[in-house]
């Protein structure tokens, strides 16, 4: 199965309130997994761009609704190993003073900054399990 197709299968699922949201973000997913690395206007066209931001922000559409699909995909690949390793990592994201995020806090010189805590689940044999690299 190709790499496109795990992407749907990863993010149709969403519970966003209507197939057509639910089909936007799988639609979103295979871009991104495409080109990981570029950002939006490099990845959509303007009339894509414009309905993507639309759909994140809708209403209907929350953090937790378009990652709810790839975390149970993901605990259903978990399943299947035996022994399972979570490698843990905390940083800290600061971004510059070009502009104020609500919800960051506030560092020195006008910067402000999150904690990311991350975690990776890896097979404790080092083999990989295939998954949608998004």
């Amino acid at each position: 199965m190709s790499e496109l197709h795990e992407v749907d299968r990863e993010f149709r699922p969403a519970r966003l309130g209507d197939v057509r949201r639910s089909a936007r973000l799988a639609q979103m997913a295979r871009r991104l997994a495409e080109n990981p690395g570029e950002s939006f206007p490099k990845l959509f066209s303007e009339a894509e761009l414009e309905a993507s931001y639309r759909f994140l922000n809708n209403d209907a559409v929350s953090p937790e609704a378009i990652l709810e699909p790839h975390v149970l995909q993901t605990l259903v690949r978990l399943q299947s190993e035996p022994v399972l390793l979570a490698l843990h990592d905390s940083s800290t994201m600061s971004f510059g003073s070009e502009g104020y995020r609500d919800g960051l806090g506030d560092s020195t010189g006008g910067h402000q900054h999150f904690l990311a805590h991350v975690s990776l689940a890896v097979s404790a044999d080092g083999e990989r399990v295939s998954a949608p690299s998004c």
